[in-house]
C-alpha cells in the first residue's frame, strides 16, 4: 500500500505551476497563464510516505515537492484522514524549509469530498531520528496561511514510513 500511494505521487508530478524563494517578489505568469509568486526556500526537496494517529484520526500523507535554484516549486501530495474518510490530492504550490522541518502550502485539487476542492491546504513536517508530521489544516482559498510565515502546527511523530529533507 505505502509503495503504491509513493508511485501515485510520484506520477502526479506536473510541470511547475508556482514558485518559491525567501523573500518575496513580484508576481509573474507561467506559460499555462497561473500566476507565479516567488516566496519559499530555494534548492529544497521534501519526500514522505508516512502514517500517523492524532487523536481519533489516523492519516496517510504522500508528497514529492522541490524548489530548484530559481526557487520553483513542483510537487504533490495525497492526503488521508480515516477520521473524516477524506482523501485528497493537493498541489504544493510552496515548500519552505528551515532546519530539518518543512512546511507546505498549495490547494486541493482533488478530493472524495468536492466542498473542500480549491481550498488551501497547510502542512508541516520534520524529519529527524524520529519523524513527524501534522494534520493538514484547510482554509477557504486566499485564507490559508503563507508557508514562508507558518502558524502553530501540533506534530505528532510518525507511526509508519519516512520523511526525507534536502
Amino acid at each position: 500500500m505505502r509503495h503504491r500511494a509513493f508511485a501515485l505521487i510520484a506520477a502526479m508530478a506536473l510541470p511547475a505551476i508556482a514558485s518559491c524563494d525567501r523573500a518575496p517578489t513580484a508576481a509573474r505568469e507561467s506559460a499555462e497563464g497561473v500566476a507565479i509568486s516567488e516566496t519559499g526556500t530555494a534548492n529544497a526537496t521534501a519526500i514522505g510516505n508516512v502514517r500517523f494517529t492524532f487523536g481519533a484520526t489516523t492519516a496517510h500523507l504522500s508528497f514529492i515537492v522541490s524548489n530548484n535554484g530559481s526557487s520553483v516549486t513542483t510537487g504533490k501530495a495525497l492526503y488521508y484522514s480515516s477520521n473524516a474518510n477524506v482523501v485528497m490530492v493537493i498541489n504544493v504550490t510552496c515548500l519552505y524549509k528551515s532546519g530539518n522541518t518543512a512546511t507546505f502550502g498549495g490547494t486541493v485539487l482533488e478530493s472524495n469530498d468536492s466542498s473542500i476542492e480549491g481550498k488551501d491546504a497547510s502542512w508541516q513536517v520534520q524529519d529527524g531520528a524520529t519523524d513527524y508530521a501534522t494534520l493538514v489544516n484547510l482554509a477557504d482559498a486566499g485564507l490559508g496561511p503563507s508557508c514562508t510565515t507558518p502558524g502553530e502546527f501540533d506534530l505528532t511523530p510518525i507511526s509508519a514510513g519516512s520523511i526525507v529533507l534536502t
